[in-house]
């Protein structure tokens, strides 16, 4: 996150070199965005990397959100910083990726808990 906007970039283990997803996103302006979870409103922007490789990201002046489905069975290999990694049960292959000050992580990753059909299994960062 910076000054008016936040990003991820994913990239294949095996080469560095190589981006799987690359995407950014401004922070709403007044009155835009959607509240779809906690410290918002967000904007939104997805894409994909192939057939099995996609990610979406919503931004927010005091935290983003991903899910990241990266075409393997396993989270992120490597994330650092404020952030909070779930594997969400109901997509296998899907990462959720919540970074921001920790009260505001566990607040997004309890709302999201609660959505109808969802379920998160491996542990909190």
């Amino acid at each position: 996150m910076n000054n008016e906007s936040c990003g991820i970039l994913a990239h294949a283990i095996s080469d560095p070199k190589v981006n799987r997803i690359h995407l950014v996103s401004r922070w709403p302006n007044e009155g835009q965005g959607s509240n779809s979870y906690p410290a918002g409103p967000y904007n939104t922007v997805s894409g994909a990397s192939g057939p099995k490789i996609w990610a979406s990201l919503m931004c927010s002046k005091n935290a983003m959100v991903i899910e990241y489905v990266s075409g393997e069975p396993s989270a992120p290999a490597t994330a650092r910083g404020p952030i909070t990694t779930t594997q969400i049960t109901n997509h296998p292959a899907t990462t959720q990726i919540i970074v921001g000050e920790a009260g505001l992580r566990k607040q997004i990753k309890d709302h999201h808990a609660s959505l109808p059909g969802t379920s998160a299994t491996s542990p909190a960062r």
